[in-house]
């Protein structure tokens, strides 16, 4: 039990935090500015292509639309695809960690429950500090071996001479993307080792008091 709680609480972390920023509109539009995207393609069309975007993410409407080319349409199917997994596989975690705790308080294993919980949070932010580290140094090479890793053909290969997608998306949006959702599921997995810390504290407390 020990062991499923610390090895789920890293894949629960980083998907929550992934999950939640793919929708962050405030976060796209910034990086639309910064990148300069509003000078290149026009702001009113890059807000309407980005909505259409996202509604196509959460089923709402099709690509049909002449500002992506066929190119871009199918790598986003494939993109699509890949972020339905990651929110299946969030709620799957979800699940399994509330069978998980129900199962120990139900057995008040609250040791077992305390335990995996801090072991788990500690692994994961130890994870999201090896990957942060890593990201400084060569982002370039982990996320091309990204796309080879999750992509089966080479539809990703845009050119932002011809393919809007690339324009709007630049390998800068990917970066701090990237940093954002790590450093947003490092501060949860430290709030989550915190609650574990004064959990057992309450716990060894109402204890001494009892006895």
């Amino acid at each position: 039990n020990i062991f499923l709680l610390v090895a789920i609480i890293p894949i629960f972390v980083i998907l929550f935090n992934l999950n939640l920023h793919i929708y962050n509109e405030k976060f796209y539009l910034n990086e639309f500015e910064k990148y300069d995207v509003y000078n290149s393609l026009g702001k009113e069309v890059v807000i309407e292509n980005y909505d259409i975007l996202i509604g196509y993410f959460k089923n709402k409407n099709n690509l049909d639309q002449s500002f992506f080319n066929e190119k871009e349409k199918k790598h986003m199917v494939d993109v699509k695809n890949l972020l339905m997994l990651a929110k299946y596989l969030f709620y799957i975690s979800v699940l399994i960690m509330a069978i998980l705790i129900l199962y120990l308080a139900l057995r008040k294993d609250f040791h077992s429950l305390i335990k995996g919980i801090f072991l788990g949070s500690l692994a994961t932010i130890i994870m999201l500090l090896v990957l942060l580290s890593a990201s400084l140094f060569n982002f370039s090479n982990m996320f091309l071996q990204f796309h080879f890793a999750f992509f089966s053909n080479n539809l990703w290969q845009l050119d932002p001479a011809t393919d809007n997608l690339i324009i709007m998306f630049q390998e800068g949006f990917f970066y701090d993307s990237f940093k954002a959702i790590l450093v947003n599921s490092l501060i949860t997995a430290v709030l989550i080792l915190v609650s574990s810390l004064v959990l057992r504290h309450y716990l060894s407390y109402k204890k001494e008091v009892i006895e």
